[in-house]
């Protein structure tokens, strides 16, 4: 085990009320020289001695390697700011890399890994992104073996005394025939990385993967609580919490072994999209898991004091709160956290790193009399908001279907979007009916659907085939079109080499669009891209625009109004999502009174 890093700085004049202070942490030694006084403290401490001192201390990773070496370890294959976050997270100066969606966080991650002496890596992400890091590794200046750890372990061999599920340590270990298909399906689906160089394979469990000498292991959040057992056994010197939101809700099981395991291995790291102002409280799990244990307190005392908590009606708190504007007390907390997360987020979006090729947002309104089934709509405020939204983008199949079959017709490739299952087949088949004849004819357009119903793996290989495909009047496929709920695509799949993307169910929340929007914007992109978000008049999508699609910036680059410093982004000029929740509400109250009107006249 390697010893954690100290983090260390050199003032010129400290009061004896200073310095009584801050013995009084664990962790920090002080030791006076020639020309001021140093002050030395473990990680999880640092922001709380920097907030004291009014100045940063400057951490010092174990292992990190010279400066030439870094160099030749990182090559030449890095952006400017991968190169920058995977140096600060590696010198322990940041611990958080709050990326915008298609930046290239994982090859930065990686990177920060290989500039430490470690033996193993563990990468906890989800199931949908478990193969983004053996295709970045392709990157890497060294070839660096990554085993990918499919299902919940195997099942103890008869006698054998071994644990399956959390405790399986043992190599020797029976799958059952099931396990061994999903194992091999897996592995076929990395085989078009190591095409392309990477030292990719799947395993069954985190102990054939250290078995085979895997100098990363990457492990899904989904099945993290049945591998802990493995993990808090096996050598790992770094662990990057990876979609780290994923393991935000403090009393679920993949939370609490997440906590445990971050208490067992010397360094580490998480990363995320950057999280909105208004839930704050989604920071904790992130904070506590990271070493943020002595500095941000439990999560309870970090929800009653960072999110306005109250007391519940029942008992206990109430934690559900957001900040409130306008009131003293948040205020004072917001400029707390303002200066104390500067210590441990990098925080990136695609204005900070630039040169990426134009995107655009257009809103495209559908009048009343356009739309199909409008009263259903309006009935469907009993189904809360996702079935309302729902429903406005059923009304407007019709409309969809047009615009996206005028652009299949122009040769672009195109993604159209909605929020249910049940809505991909008829969304199908109502562009099938729109297009022009010659278009129906011998396959001229590629045309496939997917949703949460198909497995991971046929939604991963329906990605890697549409963007190997070339469209155009000399190519087999004139045009291309993929129909898909928004949860299918939202996270982990690239699509980035699209035309248009039509979105018919609109996102409610300013960090769902900047997800969705990531996976069409990412390193790579071949081609400009515009977001048509449909707006069925009469519906609620007039909420949702008027709250939040015409406030966000629709030049550009999509994702700048997330700010690059870490120090204003709570004050981030997007619209709260309490804001949203309640002018969506709002909404809905009017139309039930509309719709109590319309029965009682009829």
């Amino acid at each position: 085990m390697q010893v954690l890093p100290k983090h260390r700085a050199v003032i010129s004049r400290l009061s004896g009320e200073v310095v009584e202070e801050l013995r009084a942490i664990p962790g920090v030694s002080i030791r006076y020289l020639g020309d001021g006084v140093e002050v030395r403290a473990t990680p999880d401490v640092a922001p709380v001695v920097s907030a004291i001192l009014g100045k940063p201390l400057i951490g010092s990773a174990p292992g990190v390697l010279s400066a030439g070496a870094v160099e030749s370890r990182l090559g030449k294959t890095l952006l400017g700011w991968q190169r920058e976050a995977a140096m600060g997270l590696a010198r322990g100066e940041k611990r958080l890399l709050w990326a915008s969606a298609g930046l290239g966080k994982g090859l930065a991650l990686l990177s920060a890994a290989e500039l430490l002496d470690v033996r193993h890596v563990l990468i906890v992400t989800r199931s949908i992104g478990r193969n983004v890091y053996a295709r970045d590794s392709v990157r890497l200046a060294g070839r660096r073996s990554i085993a990918t750890v499919i299902g919940i372990g195997p099942k103890a061999a008869a006698g054998s005394g071994a644990l399956g599920g959390a405790g399986n340590s043992a190599v020797a270990l029976e799958h059952t025939e099931a396990q061994w298909a999903s194992i091999r399906r897996a592995d076929k689906a990395l085989q078009v990385y190591r095409d392309r160089g990477a030292d990719a394979f799947a395993v069954g469990s985190v102990a054939e993967a250290i078995a085979r000498r895997a100098w990363a292991v990457v492990v899904p959040w989904e099945t993290l609580a049945a591998h802990e057992g493995a993990i808090v056994h096996a050598p790992f010197g770094v662990v990057i919490f990876d979609e780290h939101h994923a393991g935000k809700g403090r009393q679920s099981r993949r939370t609490t072994a997440a906590h445990r395991i971050a208490s067992k291995v010397p360094v580490v790291w998480g990363a995320t999209a950057p999280p909105v102002p208004a839930r704050l409280r989604d920071l904790w799990g992130q904070l506590y898991a990271v070493g943020g244990r002595g500095a941000w307190g439990t999560s309870l005392g970090f929800a009653k004091y960072y999110t306005h908590a109250v007391p519940g009606r029942f008992g206990g708190w109430d934690t559900t709160g957001p900040h409130r504007v306008g009131c003293s007390y948040c205020d004072r907390t917001r400029a707390e956290l303002r200066a104390r997360l500067p210590w441990w987020a990098d925080v990136r979006d695609r204005a900070s790193v630039g040169g990426w090729p134009a995107a655009t947002r257009a809103i495209i309104p559908v009048p009343p009399e356009a739309l199909t089934g409008l009263d259903a709509c309006l009935l469907s405020s009993a189904r809360g908001i996702e079935g309302a939204i729902a429903r406005a983008a059923a009304a407007k199949k019709k409309a969809v279907a047009t615009r996206a079959a005028e652009a299949l017709a122009e040769g672009q490739k195109v993604v159209v979007v909605g929020n249910r299952r049940a809505w991909v087949p008829g969304m199908v088949a109502a562009i099938k009916a729109a297009m022009l004849p010659r278009l129906k004819r011998d396959g001229a357009v590629w045309l496939r659907a997917t949703s949460g119903a198909q497995s991971v793996d046929v939604r991963l290989a329906m990605a890697e085939e549409y963007m190997r495909l070339q469209v155009g009047p000399r190519e087999e496929h004139r045009a291309a079109c993929i129909v898909a709920t928004l949860d299918s695509i939202r996270t982990s799949i690239d699509l980035h080499d699209t035309d248009r993307v039509i979105i018919a169910a609109l996102p409610w929340t300013p960090e769902g669009i900047e997800q969705f929007e990531g996976r069409f914007r990412r390193i790579g992109q071949k081609r400009p891209v515009q977001y048509d978000y449909v707006v069925a008049e009469g519906t609620i999508d007039d909420a949702i625009e008027d709250t939040l699609l015409s406030k966000m910036i629709c030049v550009g680059t999509a994702g700048a109004e997330v700010d690059t410093d870490a120090r204003r982004w709570l004050e981030n000029a997007q619209p709260s999502g309490a804001e949203i929740l309640d002018r969506m509400n709002l909404w809905m109250a009017a139309r039930s009174e509309v719709i109590e009107r319309a029965v009682m006249e009829g």
